[in-house]
């Protein structure tokens, strides 16, 4: 009789270390893949990603910024090389959300520009109830994390959020915009 093997993915799962115990670190990792893989799951390897969060100075420190996983049938390795995305939200080393905030302001400057174009057929509220739901409910998204940006980031958050409020109000793009005289990102 031949029995069919099923193998099961986990989803979503995310493993947090504390950068000291760099070598604990590896151990656990392996440990969980090959926890995985008894369990008849296994770690996606092409959707795993990790980074390693710090100052420059403390991530210089690290020798080798890659984690090295092997199981019974094969060897991967990693590299944190590029900002992971988690819950939405694109996190690079440093903090900065610059990904971040350019991958946010394409959609919803396009969904502004699309606002625009239908606004003449609605009222003020339907146009107001829109641009909330669809932009800036993206906008205020984990913008917890936004908490001490650099002036640069805020400023175009605040940009993205003021074209916005022109293209509810039907203001001209020349026209300075007063609804939003109070900065919404920094409190």
């Amino acid at each position: 009789m031949h029995m069919k093997r099923t193998v099961l993915a986990a989803m979503n799962q995310s493993l947090f270390f504390h950068l000291n115990r760099t070598a604990n670190f590896c151990g656990s990792l392996n440990q969980t893949s090959q926890w995985l893989s008894s369990n008849l799951l296994c770690l996606n390897t092409s959707e795993t990603e990790f980074i390693i969060i710090g100052l420059p100075a403390q991530i210089k420190k690290i020798p080798d910024p890659s984690i090295h996983l092997s199981n019974n049938s094969s060897s991967t390795t990693f590299t944190s090389d590029a900002p992971v995305r988690n819950l939405g939200v694109n996190f690079d080393p440093h903090l900065s959300f610059t990904n971040h905030i350019s991958n946010l302001s394409r959609p919803c400057f396009m969904h502004s520009c699309d606002l625009c174009c239908i606004q003449p057929m609605l009222d003020f509220k339907t146009a107001s109830t829109i641009a909330t739901s669809i932009i800036h409910s993206k906008l205020d998204h984990c913008n917890s994390l936004f908490l001490n940006l650099d002036s640069t980031q805020i400023q175009h958050l605040q940009f993205i959020q003021n074209s916005l409020a022109q293209a509810v109000t039907r203001t001209p793009k020349h026209h300075h915009i007063l609804i939003l005289s109070s900065n919404h990102f920094t409190g």
